[in-house]
């Protein structure tokens, strides 16, 4: 990519003088057919390479702005509802790759963001605020603010993990900062099966073998309930860790 940006801008001077030579001498009278063609496909070829060039341009001094609200998705999802559901979301490797390329970017100052909306998801937010740390590193400013941050939502912790990567992080007088833990919710349709005269029989080598229980039972079972539990605390502990 680097090396694609270096070469634009001589290959658009390029093709625009070309181009412009061939349409000189077509109004001159003295160009063939050939020639005419050749100044049309360098005068096209040039504009195209300059539309590209202007889209990637970076003016000098530029700050890089996040918001996060927006969600973070891990790829672009092929169903048109979720795709329009899903149009203002960061495409995760998108977004790492910018920060990436922001941090060895001379033209950027620094990076700004807004946090604290809905939950990214703990290893979504870890690896953003992996990013964002190494963004850090290049000892351009880093500075995170918030409206509120897990007021009357859950997975808050992720959402402060993002916000606690960068050097600053702001919080509105009025905000709140929810650190209510985590949440792990499963749901049983035995009820449901037994209303409707179902029996279902399923067969499974272990007790943490839990993804029958679903079926199975009307309650979370101590196998189960051990294993969710370890997992839960699991991302828990990486959570606080990380913050």
């Amino acid at each position: 990519m680097k090396t694609l940006r270096s070469v634009l801008p001589p290959l658009v001077g390029v093709l625009a003088l070309v181009g412009l030579i061939g349409l000189v001498a077509l109004a001159a009278g003295v160009a063939s057919s050939w020639w005419a063609g050749l100044g049309l496909v360098s005068a096209l070829g040039a504009a195209w390479l300059g539309l590209r060039l202007a889209r990637s341009w970076v003016p000098r001094r530029t700050v890089l702005e996040i918001d996060f609200d927006r969600g973070i998705i891990e790829q672009v999802p092929s169903s048109p509802l979720a795709r329009a559901q899903a149009a203002h979301a960061y495409p995760l490797l998108d977004l790492l790759d910018t920060l990436e390329r922001a941090a060895d970017d001379r033209r950027v100052v620094g990076l700004v963001a807004r946090v604290g909306g809905g939950s990214p998801g703990t290893a979504r937010a870890q690896e953003v605020a992996d990013a964002i740390a190494a963004f850090t590193t290049s000892g351009k400013p880093a500075v995170a603010y918030a409206e509120t941050i897990g007021e009357l939502t859950s997975g808050s912790l992720a959402a402060f993990l993002i916000g606690a990567s960068f050097d600053e992080l702001y919080l509105q007088p009025g905000g709140e900062l929810g650190i209510t833990g985590m949440v792990h919710r499963k749901f049983y349709l035995r009820g449901l099966l037994d209303k409707l005269g179902v029996t279902p029989q399923l067969d499974h080598r272990h007790e943490y073998k839990a993804a029958k229980y679903v079926l199975t039972e009307d309650h979370m079972v101590d196998p189960d309930r051990e294993a969710t539990t370890k997992y839960v605390d699991a991302q828990f502990e990486q959570l606080i860790d990380g913050i």
